[in-house]
């Protein structure tokens, strides 16, 4: 459910902020038709897209095995990690295709990561629970929107977009520590009696 929070908090602030970061900091090059910042935006979405479909394939050849573990917390850290260090990255590129880069990169982790989280939870939640856990899961993940959308776009009124940015994704953080707990406690669970 933390992890979750937290997730929410920085997607929230992330999706709103991304696109006024780059408008504000950086000049869209003008080249014909891509000249107006609707067709780049339109541009660096299927992008995004193609970088995270290529993402799942590589990952589905070469990593599958992590991936598919069965409990596969470790990985889940390190994705979350990645995704923190995109979200500082981002906000602190010095150039338009370093930040965006930065942004696709953090699109196909999450690309990865709903999947194999997915997967995690339904393999090991008891199927009395699954369905009142996942939705649970869900509100923790709106309740997050709901805390981080507000109070870090007041943040980013004060101080600048990327010091929101860059907060929401220090947020996040802690998340990956709680995610390596996880998988400490189920291996206590399982040890024989």
């Amino acid at each position: 459910m933390l992890i979750s929070l937290l997730a929410g908090i920085t997607s929230e602030v992330f999706d709103r902020l991304w696109a006024d970061l780059v408008l504000r900091e950086f000049h869209l090059p003008e080249l014909g038709v891509l000249s107006d910042s609707a067709t780049w935006f339109s541009l660096f979405a299927l992008v995004g897209s193609a970088v995270s479909l290529g993402a799942s394939r590589l990952a589905n050849r070469y990593v599958s095995k992590a991936l598919n573990a069965e409990h596969p917390s470790r990985v889940m850290a390190g994705m979350l990690f990645v995704q923190v260090l995109c979200v500082v990255g981002f906000a602190l590129a010095p150039w338009l295709w370093m930040a965006l880069g930065f942004r696709w990169l953090r699109e196909a982790v999450m690309a990865l990561a709903a999947p194999v989280r997915r997967a995690w939870l339904n393999r090991n939640l008891e199927s009395q629970t699954r369905a009142t856990t996942l939705s649970a899961m869900s509100q923790a993940d709106a309740l997050g929107q709901v805390i981080g959308g507000p109070s870090f776009g007041a943040l980013a009124k004060l101080a600048g977009v990327a010091t929101a940015l860059v907060a929401s994704a220090l947020v996040q953080l802690p998340a990956a520590a709680v995610m390596l707990r996880v998988r400490r406690s189920e291996a206590v669970i399982q040890e024989p009696s």
